[in-house]
């Protein structure tokens, strides 16, 4: 079980569960907003979800499965680096720095970001 909740109004936080969270457009659509507003927590402590009704299908969000899995997504991330480097000429320097990047494994990197996106 996962539960996911908007807090964008704070005057009522929503309750979504994992089968809404994935499949409702409207609900991905408010759990989108709330992300970009850092207004989006996610949990799956038990003690939390007791009790809670999902807003979009009124079920218990308890007795509603999550689904854990491996995901594969994309993300385009642009940001800019300052290199020095040692080369014959500008051109050259350009191209050490194309091939560089082309051969650079990001996995490091990319750990080190989802680490950072779940401490949000």
């Amino acid at each position: 079980m996962q539960m996911f909740t908007s807090t964008r109004d704070k005057y009522k936080a929503r309750h979504y569960c994992a089968d809404c969270a994935d499949t409702n457009k409207e609900v991905r659509a408010e759990l989108a907003a709330a992300h970009t507003a850092h207004f989006l927590d996610i949990t799956d402590d038990p003690q939390e979800i007791e009790g809670k009704t999902c807003e979009a299908c009124q079920r218990l969000i308890s007795e509603v499965s999550d689904h854990p899995g491996t995901y594969r997504l994309q993300a385009q991330v642009t940001f800019p680096v300052d290199v020095v480097l040692q080369a014959r000429s500008a051109t050259d320097a350009e191209y050490q720095l194309d091939e560089g990047v082309e051969r650079a494994d990001f996995a490091i990197a990319m750990q080190d970001l989802r680490e950072e996106c779940w401490r949000g």
